[in-house]
């Protein structure tokens, strides 16, 4: 069963391989579109600009399941714009949730970006397509754990060997919402000014940590002045 299984995979991944010029081209498209021109950031890692209230309703406007911590009723709504080719994105996230344990006030939500090339873009692509059909957390906990560039065929294997229903990933990938859902993530990333990643949205506050690690202390901070704002 598990050679007819890889059998299946591979010939998913050629075509999907197949497709992928279309990915990149919508990739680039987007990229292009416009330019990436850096806001300023205070010395904290603060983008120097409040987000809007349409912002931060668009922001967190999303039928996606990706939430990773608390939940609809948490008080302070945190999203993150991540890629799953930058090892930082780890650390950092990592770090936040050493900061969320023991408390459930702070609902954190995903939404991957590609910025890191075509790999990331179908990175992108198979986990809102996980989302899609219900094991989002057990995708990215997997994909996260990994060590090194992340591709398609890499995560398809590790996927696989963790047990994940991978031919239904990789099916649902290709469907064109999945594809129009990671160019409006990455377009939003850009008109909201979260032109690094991780960038994190915080309430209403877009923080960047751009030159240094964030500790936990300074996440918990960061929620607490948040939640007393």
């Amino acid at each position: 069963m598990r050679i007819v299984l890889g059998s299946i995979i591979a010939v998913l991944l050629l075509i999907i391989g197949a497709g992928a010029y279309l990915y990149t081209q919508n990739y680039m498209s987007v990229k292009n579109s416009q330019k990436f021109t850096p806001i300023e950031v205070d010395e904290e890692g603060f983008a120097k600009k409040t987000l809007s209230t349409a912002e931060i309703q668009t922001i967190h406007d999303t039928d996606t399941p990706m939430t990773i911590a608390g939940d609809e009723n948490s008080p302070l709504k945190v999203i993150v714009f991540y890629d799953y080719n930058c090892p930082y994105c780890v650390i950092e996230e990592a770090t936040m949730h050493e900061a969320l344990s023991g408390r459930n006030d702070v609902r954190v939500v995903l939404r991957p970006v590609p910025f890191l090339g075509e790999d990331s873009y179908m990175m992108a692509a198979m986990a809102m397509a996980a989302a899609k059909i219900g094991i989002f957390p057990e995708f990215h906990k997997v994909i996260f754990n990994a060590r090194g560039k992340m591709t398609q065929n890499k995560a398809a294997a590790l996927l696989e060997e963790a047990g994940l229903p991978v031919g239904q990933i990789l099916v649902a990938a290709q469907d064109p919402t999945i594809r129009s859902a990671v160019q409006e993530n990455q377009q939003l990333a850009i008109d909201v000014g979260a032109h690094y990643v991780p960038s994190f949205v915080i309430g209403d506050r877009l923080y960047m940590p751009l030159d240094r690690d964030t500790t936990a202390e300074e996440f918990s901070d960061m929620f607490d002045q948040e939640l007393m704002r």
